[in-house]
């Protein structure tokens, strides 16, 4: 059998590290978790991770997001091609939302802002993807009945996943859609009004806060 490597460890070792982990969730009170995806070939960590939750060695719910640290937009591509949508499984294993990675990071700093950085006025950030792009990819991911998802750092960032929301729901409406933006890191007041009157639930990550309040500080022009 040949085996998935990721990070120089194989599928069997990936499948004993989430059964540590999930010991550690498990003693720590943690009983729901959701799972963002890993690096490489997104399916064969899925697969690993259900197997796992079958053999009862994750203890812990999973809420799977359809995502891939790199290239996101294939493996969301080829699952929305493949025909299940978000909500398929069962109360310990559920597929979440497909995602798109759509900037950088706070602390490199490479996130998309609407104003240039203060240290260099030519510098933006990051997009991984063009607005028709981020349409075109999670607006088929929305129609085809998936709650959608995308990494957004930036207030650019932001405001294009509102962009791509709001054309998804203006082109199939669905009411309770869910969809959510990962991290949500810099969203000014009128981001904050759109967020609110789509529906849209923003995942904060609670160790982004500290990081985010000095990249705020250093990086955006009349602060």
């Amino acid at each position: 059998m040949q085996l998935f490597e990721y990070a120089g460890y194989n599928n069997n070792e990936i499948r004993k590290g989430m059964k540590l982990a999930s010991d550690e969730f498990i003693q720590a009170g943690v009983t729901s978790i959701h799972d963002a995806g890993a690096y490489g070939d997104g399916a064969e960590s899925l697969r690993i991770m259900q197997q796992a939750v079958h053999a009862s060695e994750i203890k812990v719910r999973v809420y799977a997001i359809i995502g891939s640290l790199t290239n996101s937009h294939e493996f969301v591509n080829r699952v929305v091609k493949a025909g299940p949508i978000t909500g398929l499984g069962d109360n310990r294993f559920k597929i979440g939302p497909a995602k798109l990675f759509t900037d950088g990071s706070s602390t490199g700093p490479t996130i998309a802002t609407r104003e240039p950085y203060s240290h260099n006025k030519n510098d933006c950030g990051i997009l991984y993807y063009s607005q028709g792009e981020l349409n075109a990819i999670l607006g088929e991911a929305h129609k085809k009945g998936f709650q959608i998802t995308a990494h957004a750092q930036g207030d650019k960032a932001v405001e294009m996943i509102l962009d791509c929301i709001e054309h998804a729901l203006e082109e199939q409406p669905r009411k309770n859609h869910r969809h959510r933006i990962e991290h949500a890191g810099i969203a000014s007041p009128d981001l904050q009004d759109r967020i609110k009157k789509l529906g849209v639930v923003p995942i904060p990550n609670p160790h982004l806060f500290m990081s985010m309040v000095i990249v705020i500080r250093s990086i955006m022009v009349n602060v």
